[in-house]
């Protein structure tokens, strides 16, 4: 299980920071621009992050089933 909710982790903070960090990048100018992007972006952002929140908060649920909490 521990492999497992470690993995859910890294997916959920990746989904939820690549963004943000990326468009600070751009904007610095030590990234290219908008390669490859598709238009839409707002309905995936959306339903990236609540895929996102569901991962952080099914893994929080697990940590605390494993350590005996709930």
């Amino acid at each position: 299980p521990f492999n497992a909710v470690k993995g859910a982790l890294n997916v959920a903070l990746t989904l939820i920071m690549y963004k943000p960090i990326m468009h600070a990048l751009r904007r610095a100018h030590l990234v290219d621009g908008r390669e490859g992007e598709k238009t839409g972006s707002a309905i995936w952002n959306r339903s990236t992050i609540i895929v996102a929140l569901v991962l952080l908060i099914v893994s929080a649920f697990v940590i605390l089933i494993v350590r005996g909490v709930i």
